[in-house]
Parts: structure tokens; sequence; C-alpha cells
């Protein structure tokens, strides 16, 4: 299979959505499923070395990706050579910091923040990561509206393509109400059922 057959051809993993994706132990979300839509997975080493460590099975799952080459821990030497991409990413890092004063730099929201800069950097269209207002965030300061904008893959975007290829509708639930809260089960139920994948 040819990079553009893949959904999504290069894609940055934020730390929110690989653990939620992994909150059903008998799938293995990561490992079987991104590589089914993603052509090439990269992974900032921030949220390598300090987001995803528990639970141990999605660092694992990460682990087993790299070693089958489709996923890549990058991070600012990424940029030896290239010193156009790492002033983008620098003064991408600088802008989002400015556009969000709750970020903290090497904590609160600083997985996301360089993964961002990262995916601007060298080009990525894709971000997934479940974060709410995300999208509205990068549509402000960081996308122009052209082929180069970053786009959010939210985890219902993940379960839709799932439907899409046909895939098995109980674990994409499993998957799906995995993903929410206790307090949100009966409304996660009722947007499955009503609205994502209805029967």
């Amino acid at each position: 299979m040819e990079m553009t057959d893949y959904k999504w051809d290069r894609v940055i993993i934020d730390a929110d959505f690989a653990i939620k994706m992994n909150k059903v132990t008998d799938v293995n979300a990561i490992q079987d499923y991104i590589p089914l839509f993603v052509g090439m997975l990269y992974i900032h080493e921030h949220v390598y070395e300090n987001e995803i460590l528990v639970p141990k099975r999605t660092r694992d799952q990460v682990d087993v990706l790299i070693e089958q080459g489709r996923a890549e821990i990058i991070s600012v030497l990424s940029f030896e050579g290239d010193p156009f991409g790492k002033m983008v990413y620098e003064e991408t890092i600088n802008l989002l910091k400015s556009a969000d004063p709750k970020t903290v730099e090497e904590g609160k929201n600083w997985g996301e923040t360089v993964s961002i800069a990262f995916a601007k950097a060298k080009g990525i269209n894709y971000f997934l990561s479940d974060e709410r207002n995300l999208q509205e965030l990068l549509d402000e300061y960081i996308n122009n509206q052209t082929s180069q904008d970053i786009n959010t893959i939210r985890i219902r975007n993940f379960i839709t393509a799932m439907k899409e290829a046909g895939h098995k509708r109980k674990e994409a639930y499993k998957l799906w109400m995995a993903s929410h809260k206790k307090d949100q089960v009966d409304w996660a139920k009722k947007m499955f059922k009503d609205q994502i994948w209805p029967i």
C-alpha cells in the first residue's frame, strides 16, 4: 500500500489521544488501528518521554510502531540542516505560548505546543488530539486556509474512519466509551448510537 492510500499520510499524535485510545485493555488501538489509517506517525520527544508513561501499554505500542518503521520520535534535533524549519518551529512555540497563558514550558500544554510547532514547521497536516477547542486555536493562530493548514483528528473522527472502512462496530464502541469520563457515559452512548454509528 502506497503512502497516498492512507486516509492521513503523515500525522503527529498528542498524549491525550494516545492515552484515551488505550483505556480498553483488550484492544491495541495504537498498534492495530492507527497503522490502518496513518502512513507515518510522529510523536514528539517530550510527549514520548514525559506524557505517555502511564499506562505503560501506550508507550509499548508506540515502540512496536517505531520498530516497524511506522512511527518516529521527533524533536528540535530533527531540524539539523534545516535552519528555516527550526526558526518556524521556535516562532510557533512562542506564538502558542503567547496565545495561551496557561502553557508552561516543560509543563502544562507543553507536549501539545511543541507538537503543533513541529507540524507547522514540517508541513504535517494532521494532529491526533482530543482537545475540544484545539481546532479553534489552530484556525485563529496557525492556519491560513491553505493546503498547509493543520487539522485536528479527534476520537470521533477516528471512530468514523473505522466505520467507513468497515471495522467492527463493537470494538469502535468500546474505544469511544472508554475515551469518556464516567459523568459523560449517558451522553456518549446516545451520541454513538444516534449519530456516530447508528444501526
